[in-house]
């Protein structure tokens, strides 16, 4: 049985099962192709052998004409976890919704709108529709898509002067009147789950509630065999679907009825943007060279510090799939050492980016849960330092399991939870304050040299030339995110426990993407978290000194207090000397510090004709295991090497793997070759250091010489 000689029996059971009838059919077009036929309707090349399947016309609703095709394949090609790659074939320059066949409600203000993503959806409903007899009688509307209802509608002129493509909302939309309409937005099921979906019906109900509508969020379930719209008729019948529709609820954003009598707010409203996703799968090696190498163009970094630039970026985008997230630390002994310009283009990069150079708490949690931004904190130091509060709920932020704030609300003081569950990078001058640099992967920035050499960076136009990479990491991301969330990466044995936690999300991002980028991430890994994970803790520092000094002394069983002060005192980069207002640590004072591993003096000890205080050895010894203080932890860390990170001038390839022809890129012409690991001895140079920051290990000692060189003194 076929209809206009073209459909097979499978097609109709297929449409059967989801309540649509041959006449639907008929009345709608639907035709099968074979791959010929669908390349001539599509006007495309794709380069398959299996382009046969269902295909759709896309009917003006005024005088019915053909407009447009999109053809739903039978057998497209599957990755290697089974999601189907190009399922949907349609011209490059399709620009047009797809209406219900004879829809006449486009002016109809009293007839709700139901917006689905496939063609499939609107039949399924059109049928549950009669079958319900529902009054008024809904318009429904597919967008082809979650991001369907954007396309290129024109041409205008960049910042630079170029003519270049106008993306937007679809002129489809001007055809069917939105002021004071009820709107149910209905996508797919995995609308709970994947982030850009998500995205997509959120600046959609922003769209259609600036355009005058009543937008309301309906939601499928996740069940097995559920997919669309469609599928859910299918199983649990027209009913089911439309109380599901009923029981929708008020999209953020959507005008109130009462607002016209709310006084005007101060400020403006936060507007933050979601990418739409690049139209073809995306190469997340080449896609990680492209953002690594857009850093490296506008600054001079640290080694291995674009490698977890890159990766953290792109976690930005896959944020649905962790526990954990990672604080972005940008750290500078002082001021000039390019700070805000790693924020601004790490903001070019990044989705729905929010900047903040002054934050209260109440502020912080209220906007993380309202909004999920990427928070992007400059100039912490001015404000940070003494605020526990601020710092609590930053601290909170880290697991998704531990992101919230409890506050009491309204006059009844209601207790109320909000997330601060969000991706947060905070730079300041110093160092980052303990509980932060815990959860922190830290990007130490220093003045750049004579010798390094960095694209100037135009603010006016980092945006648009991002642009590009901003869309391929959405759909990078939206293309794994399954797989991102069950991915277990190998750490290196070498990071502690929370610096394991913290490079895991970046780990599995590498892993992901595959090319050099899982050892690049390993190397990055140790090199910005390994050896020093525990230095910015003063207790931790103490015990591994205190282990140097009783090797120095040949192991005794005992060494008395004064004797202990007196070597901690002549260590030079350590604050012992000058711990008590410019005087030496008292032993009362290291006795505190001590209590703390619950290390005790001894009491009066026996050496020779004397009695003094002191400490046994076999006191420190469970803190030394637990700490990180065992035998062979206190050699000295080597000389960081040169920056292997940025591209040789004369290979424009450094950056780029072998499989990523074509891709776009950026090159930078810095020269990486000299060792990047700087940093001041105390009083070197007349130098003149943030009080707060403290040098933490040995490969950043250098000589004054080369502070001088970097710091200009």
């Amino acid at each position: 049985m076929s209809v206009d000689g073209r459909l097979r029996s499978a097609d109709l059971e297929l449409f059967k099962s989801i309540g649509v009838e041959p006449a639907v059919l008929a009345v709608a077009r639907v035709r099968r192709v074979d791959g010929a036929e669908a390349r001539d309707l599509c006007g495309i090349r794709y380069q398959s052998d299996q382009l046969e399947g269902l295909a759709f016309p896309y009917l003006d609703p005024d005088d019915g004409r053909v407009v447009t095709w999109r053809v739903r394949r039978d057998h497209p090609e599957l990755e290697s976890d089974g999601k189907p790659v190009a399922k949907y074939l349609s011209p490059p320059d399709r620009k047009h919704l797809y209406f219900e066949p004879g829809a006449s409600q486009m002016t109809d203000t009293a007839a709700p709108v139901i917006v689905v993503e496939s063609e499939k959806s609107v039949l399924a409903l059109s049928a549950a529709r009669q079958r319900m007899n529902r009054t008024p009688w809904p318009l429904v509307i597919a967008t082809g898509g979650c991001w369907g209802w954007r396309g290129v509608i024109g041409k205008t002129i960049d910042a630079n002067g170029a003519r270049v493509d106008q993306r937007g909302p679809l002129p489809d939309f001007d055809r069917v009147a939105w002021t004071d309409r009820d709107v149910v937005i209905l996508f797919d099921a995995n609308s709970i789950t994947n982030e850009q979906v998500q995205a997509a019906r959120r600046v959609l109900a922003k769209e259609l509630s600036a355009r005058g509508a009543k937008v309301r969020i309906a939601e499928l379930p996740i069940e097995d065999g559920i997919n669309g719209p469609d599928d859910y008729a299918g199983k649990h019948g027209a009913a089911a679907l439309f109380a599901l529709i009923d029981a929708a609820k008020p999209a953020g954003g959507t005008k109130k009825k009462n607002d016209t009598h709310q006084k005007p707010k101060q400020g403006r409203s936060l507007q933050l943007e979601d990418p739409e996703p690049w139209a073809d799968p995306v190469n997340g090696a080449c896609l990680l060279d492209a953002i690594a190498a857009m850093f490296l163009h506008h600054l001079a970094l640290p080694p291995h510090a674009s490698v977890a630039l890159a990766l953290w970026t792109l976690h930005t985008y896959a944020f649905g799939a962790w526990f954990v997230s990672p604080f972005l630390g940008i750290t500078s002994p002082v001021k000039r050492c390019g700070k805000t310009l790693l924020l601004i283009v790490l903001g070019a990069l990044v989705p729905r980016r929010l900047f903040a150079s002054n934050v209260t708490p109440a502020v912080l949690f209220r906007t993380i849960e309202m909004y999920g931004p990427v928070l992007l904190i400059d100039e912490a130091d001015t404000f940070m330092r003494d605020n526990d509060e601020l710092r609590g709920v930053l601290n909170s932020g880290h697991t998704r399991t531990t992101a919230i704030a409890i506050r009491a609300v309204g006059e009844d003081h209601d207790p109320r939870v909000f997330s601060t569950w969000c991706a947060k990078a905070i730079a300041l001058i110093g160092k980052l304050p303990a509980t932060l640099a815990d959860r922190a992967i830290e990007i130490r920035m220093r003045r750049r040299t004579a010798g390094e050499r960095v694209a100037r960076l135009r603010q006016d136009r980092i945006e648009s030339e991002c642009t590009d990479l901003r869309r391929q990491a959405a759909r990078w991301a939206a293309d794994h995110l399954h797989d991102l969330r069950e991915a277990d990466p190998q750490v290196p044995a070498a990071l502690h426990d929370r610096a394991a936690d913290c490079w895991r999300p970046l780990l599995a991002i590498a892993d992901r993407s595959g090319g050099a980028w899982p050892e690049r991430a390993r190397e990055a890994a140790l090199a910005l978290s390994g050896e020093c994970g525990d230095e910015n803790d003063v207790g931790i520092i103490l015990l591994r000194d205190i282990k140097g000094i009783f090797e120095a002394e040949g192991d005794p069983e005992v060494l008395a207090s004064n004797v202990i002060i007196e070597r901690l005192a002549g260590i030079e980069d350590r604050p012992w000397a000058e711990w008590s207002s410019g005087r030496p640590l008292s032993p009362a004072k290291l006795a505190r510090l001590l209590a703390a591993y619950e290390i005790f003096p001894a009491g009066n000890i026996r050496m020779g004709a004397k009695v003094l205080k002191g400490y046994r050895r076999t006191a420190f010894a469970d803190a030394w295991d637990r700490y990180g203080a065992q035998d062979g932890d206190l050699k000295a860390l080597q000389r960081n090497k040169g920056n292997n990170d940025g591209h040789d001038p004369a290979k424009t390839d450094r950056y780029t793997d072998p499989d990523c022809s074509g891709f776009q890129s950026v090159t930078n012409p810095m020269i990486t070759g000299q060792c990047s690991g700087v940093a001041v001895p105390k009083g070197g140079a007349g130098v003149l250091l943030h009080p707060d920051y403290l040098w933490r290990d040995a490969e950043e000692q250098e000589d004054n010489a080369d502070a001088a060189d970097y710091y200009g003194a």
